[in-house]
C-alpha cells in the first residue's frame, strides 16, 4: 500500500513538475522555419508563406509584437486572443531582389511571456542562364572527332550543374553534347557567378557538306549560335609535271664556281634615271 502511495506522489509531482516546465517554456508549437529553395529572381520577387502554429497551453494567449529581422519581409498576425488549443496563422511575404542565399527570422512577442518565439525564413536568389560561345564559329576536323565549347554562367544558386543544353545543326556533322567542364563554383551568398564550359562534339566525315549555323538552347529563351566555317585548304609551292607534282629548288646550282652572286655587295647600287 505504502509503495502505491509513494509512486501515486512521485507520479504527482512529475506530472506537476512537466506542467511547469511546458508553462515556463513558450507555449506554441507549429512550423518554425520555412525554406523557399532556389528561386529565379529576373527582378523583385515577392515568396509569400503562411506558418501555422497552435497554442498548446491551458489559458489564452495574445500576440504583442512581430518583428521582421530585416525590411524585405513584411508579416501579418491575430489581433485576438488566441484560445488554448486552438491553431492561428501567421502570413509573411519576402521579397527577393538579389542572387544569392538570403536568411532572415521573425521574433514574436507574447503578452505576459519573456521568452519570444522565433520563425525563420530562407531563400536563394537565381539570376537568369548567360552564356556565349568561345568562338564565333566552329571549325570541323575531317574525319575525325572535333570539339567546341559554350560558356555558361549564373548567380546564385548552389553550384548545381546545368541542365544538359539542347543542340541543333547540320545532320553531316554529327552534333552531340560531350561533358561540363566546371571552371569557378561560387558560394551561394557570394556575389559572384558560377561557370561551366559546355562542352560538344562533332564527328564530320570530311566530305558531306557541313555548312550552316549550330544552335545550342542553355535555358529557356537562352540560345547561342555560332558558324560552320570549312577548314582552310591547304597550299604549297609544288608545280605540276608530266610524273606527278615536283617542289621546284630554287638554289644556284651546286660547285658552280663561275657563278657570280646575285648581288655583289661591295658594288655600289645603281643609280636610277
Amino acid at each position: 500500500m505504502r509503495k502505491l502511495i509513494t509512486v501515486g506522489i512521485v507520479l504527482g509531482v512529475l506530472a506537476a513538475a512537466g506542467w511547469w516546465l511546458v508553462e515556463g517554456s513558450v507555449p506554441i508549437s507549429g512550423e518554425r522555419s520555412h525554406d523557399f529553395g532556389p528561386v529565379d529572381v529576373p527582378g523583385v520577387v515577392q515568396l509569400k508563406h503562411t506558418y501555422v502554429l497552435t497554442n498548446r497551453s491551458r489559458s489564452p494567449i495574445s500576440i504583442a509584437a512581430i518583428r521582421p529581422g530585416c525590411g524585405c519581409t513584411t508579416v501579418d498576425f491575430p489581433k485576438d486572443a488566441i484560445a488554448p488549443g486552438a491553431s492561428f496563422e501567421i502570413p509573411i511575404v519576402l521579397n527577393l531582389t538579389a542572387a544569392g542565399e538570403k536568411k532572415t527570422k521573425l521574433t514574436m512577442l507574447l503578452d505576459g511571456i519573456e521568452e519570444p518565439v522565433r520563425l525563420f525564413v530562407r531563400a536563394v536568389g537565381l539570376k537568369p542562364w548567360s552564356a556565349e560561345a568561345v568562338a564565333p564559329f566552329f571549325v570541323p576536323d575531317p574525319g575525325m572527332p572535333s570539339f567546341f565549347a559554350v560558356h555558361v554562367a549564373r548567380q546564385g544558386g548552389e553550384g548545381d550543374v546545368p541542365p544538359v543544353p539542347e543542340i541543333r545543326g547540320p545532320e553531316v556533322l554529327g552534333l552531340v553534347f560531350d561533358r561540363w567542364e566546371t571552371l569557378y563554383l561560387a558560394d551561394a551568398d557570394e556575389n559572384a557567378p558560377s561557370r561551366w564550359h559546355a562542352v560538344f562534339r562533332a564527328n564530320w566525315d570530311g566530305e558531306s557538306d557541313p555548312s550552316g549555323e549550330i544552335e545550342v538552347d542553355v535555358a529557356p529563351g537562352i540560345t547561342v549560335a555560332l558558324r560552320v566555317q570549312l577548314p582552310r585548304e591547304q597550299t604549297s609551292l609544288e608545280l605540276p609535271t608530266d610524273d606527278g607534282f615536283s617542289v621546284p629548288d630554287f638554289r644556284l646550282p651546286a660547285g658552280n664556281s663561275d657563278a657570280s652572286p646575285l648581288l655583289d655587295p661591295s658594288e655600289p647600287e645603281p643609280e636610277s634615271d
